[in-house]
C-alpha cells in the first residue's frame, strides 16, 4: 500500500488504514475523542486508489458509511492537542501526508464547507493554518471559513500559487515553504476574493444556460 499510495508504513499503521481489494479502495477509520482508553468508532470512509476516471466511466472518490454525517465529525480528532497550533485540511487523505511531512497536529473537516460544530471546535486552538485545497470550491470553503472564525488566529496557506490541490501534490518541501510564507486572512482575500466572485458567477450563468 506504501507504493500505491507513497504513504510511510508507520502513518497507515498509526490511522488503522486497510485496502479492500474487492473494491480498490482504502478503507479509513474515524474515531470520536474520548477521555477513556478506549475509543469509539464512529464511521468509515473508503477512498477510490484509482483515478475516479476510468474507461469513461465515473466512480465516486469517497464513500461513507449509510447515516454517516460528516459535518458532525472531526478526522483525527483523538489525536490533537489542544494547546497546539492546528493545520486544517479538507480530507483524510490531505492529514495522513501531513503526518508523513511530520506535521503531527492536523485535522480533517471532511469537506469545503465545515459545520458550526466543526467550526466551534477550531476555535478551540491558539493558532490555525488553513490549508483546504486549492481549486476554486476549497478557496470558496476558505473564504467562507475565515469569516467565521472571526477573532481566531489565523495563517492561510496558499497552495493555489502552485495550482494544486492539497498539499499531498505539493510536496513536503513546498508544503513548508508555503507555512513559512503563509498568507494573513487579510492578504488571502485581497488576492482571492475577487476570482471566487467570478467562478462563482460563471457557475450561476452556466446553471441558467443549461
Amino acid at each position: 500500500m506504501t507504493d500505491i499510495r507513497g504513504f510511510s508504513d508507520n502513518v497507515l499503521d498509526i490511522a488503522g488504514i486497510r485496502y479492500d481489494q474487492y473494491t480498490g479502495r482504502i478503507v479509513i477509520p474515524i474515531w470520536e475523542a474520548s477521555t477513556s482508553n478506549e475509543r469509539k468508532l464512529v464511521g468509515i470512509q473508503k477512498r477510490r486508489i484509482q483515478d475516479p476516471s476510468i474507461d469513461g466511466n465515473h466512480y465516486q472518490k469517497y464513500e461513507n458509511d449509510k447515516g454517516f454525517v460528516k459535518t458532525d465529525h472531526v478526522y483525527a480528532i483523538e489525536k490533537l492537542d489542544l494547546s497546539k497550533p492546528l493545520m486544517v485540511v479538507e480530507s483524510t487523505m490531505s492529514v495522513l501526508k501531513a503526518w508523513d511531512y511530520g506535521i503531527k497536529n492536523c485535522c480533517s473537516v471532511l469537506g469545503s464547507h465545515p459545520s458550526r460544530y466543526q467550526i466551534d471546535f477550531l476555535k478551540q486552538f491558539p493558532e490555525l493554518m488553513l490549508a483546504l485545497d486549492g481549486d476554486m470550491s476549497g478557496m470558496r470553503g476558505t473564504r467562507s471559513l475565515l469569516k467565521k472564525l472571526n477573532g481566531s488566529q489565523v495563517r492561510i496557506l496558499d497552495n493555489h500559487c502552485y495550482g494544486s490541490d492539497d498539499i499531498a501534490d505539493i510536496g513536503r518541501n513546498k508544503t513548508f515553504e508555503l507555512i513559512m510564507s503563509s498568507l494573513t486572512p487579510f492578504q488571502w482575500t485581497e488576492k482571492y476574493s475577487k476570482a471566487i466572485d467570478q467562478w462563482m458567477q460563471q457557475k450561476i450563468e452556466a446553471k441558467k444556460a443549461s
